[in-house]
Formats: structure tokens, sequence, C-alpha cells
């Protein structure tokens, strides 16, 4: 989840009693829609809000004279049509809560297969193309640049036209079951180098059993790249 971050907009109420400001619509939209930058952490251009409910002063019929900001109350998803709670603050305390329906679109360059990929295969950049379609609907966010792909496998068989997410793909590991590797031995300044079988399978960084060949002693090392894994000693 991302973490809620409150946007404000400010603005000087004139100062007779109960009477309605400036508030515009706009103000609220531009709300919602700094807010949706923050926690997608995606440019304005990805995002448009439009106002789908009764007129905002028939919402807020008059405030009370002060200085008067709007806050975002707590939400969950932004995205689609749905009326959401937008706090009206006085002089720093809240006053009301309206809830105008508002349409979140989120539009964005999202990767989508061109080719059939089969689960637990590494796939390649001619696999995807970069199209621009609205991903409010999904539940998941989508994947937006190659780098997030490269270097993994699928989890699941992708079918052409697929917009993909990260629950897709997993860490392709760089040891398997049965692989010999070579095993770095690291103690204080001194590097060691021997061989061993891998027991289990993991990616960069990993923990994987390792059996070594003549003595059947099995450890624990971490995998640092393909068919490579290290094993720290501590300092005497």
């Amino acid at each position: 989840m991302f973490r809620a971050v409150l946007f404000s907009l400010v603005f000087l109420v004139p100062q007779a009693a109960w009477a309605l400001p400036g508030l515009r619509e706009q103000d609220v939209l531009d709300l919602v829609r700094n807010e949706a930058c923050a926690r997608l952490q995606i440019p304005r251009r990805d995002v448009d809000v439009a106002w789908k409910d009764m007129a905002l002063d028939s919402l807020v019929t008059a405030l009370p004279p002060g200085r008067v900001s709007l806050q975002l109350g707590p939400v969950t998803r932004l995205g689609g049509a749905r009326n959401l709670p937008v706090q009206v603050l006085v002089n720093g305390q809240k006053y009301r809560t309206i809830f105008p329906r508002l349409d979140v679109q989120i539009t964005q360059d999202v990767l989508v297969t061109v080719n059939r990929i089969p689960r637990g295969s590494v796939p390649q950049s001619s696999d995807f193309e970069l199209v621009r379609q609205p991903v409010a609907h999904m539940a998941q966010p989508a994947l937006t640049s190659w780098s997030q792909v490269v270097g993994n496998e699928t989890t699941r068989d992708i079918l052409p036209g697929t917009v993909l997410t990260s629950g897709m793909f997993r860490q392709a590991p760089l040891v398997k079951a049965g692989d010999e590797v070579t095993v770095v031995v690291q103690s204080g300044g001194l590097s060691i180098l021997s061989r061993g079988i891998a027991r289990s399978a993991g990616g960069s960084g990993n923990l994987v059993k390792i059996v070594h060949p003549d003595t059947k002693h099995e450890f624990v090392a971490r995998v640092t790249a393909p068919g490579k894994v290290e094993v720290r000693l501590e300092e005497p």
C-alpha cells in the first residue's frame, strides 16, 4: 500500500460571517490529482480528474470566516468514478466532510505482451511493447519499463495483449538445484575457492543449501552470480 500524503489547498475567506468563499470545484480536483500523483509516483500528465456531482455550492452552502483548507480523507484507492471524502477545514479545524463524486482516470505507458510467454520462462524485450492506456481499473500497478522485467521469469502463462504487473514475475534463479557451483569462502582478507553442488535454487542474494562433492558436508551459502555462491567466515 502506498502511504497517504495529505495535500492542502489554502485560501482566505472574506470576514463576512457565514459568507461562502471563492471555493471552486477545481480546488477539489487539484487536491485529488496531487494525491494520486504522490501515491503512485507518476507525473501529472498521467492523471485526469473530472467532477461528476452537483455543484460544489450545493455541497458547501456556507462557511464561517477564517482560513479555509481542503484535505483528502482516508481512502484506500484512487481510480474510477466514486465518491471521495474531502475534508473542509476552517482555521485548521475540521468543519465538514463532503463526498463529491469524482472520476479519476489514470493513463500510462504500460508494458503489453505481443507474444505468448510460457510460465517459467525469461522474456525478451521483443516480447513487449509500450502502449498508452487507462489503468485505474487494475487491481495491481502496471509495469511501465523493461527494466522492471529484465532477468525475471514468469509465474504463469501470459497471453498476447496482456498488461503486465509485478505479480506475473519472480526473480529468475541464478543457481538451480543440482548445479555445480563455485564456492568463494571469505575469511578476513583471504578468498578461498572451492566447489559444491546446489541442493536448492536461489536468486541474487538468496541463501541456498550446498553440499561438498567429496566430503558430503552440507552448508549454506549466499548466491552472488550465476553459478557462484559465497560463504563469509567470522574473523577470529
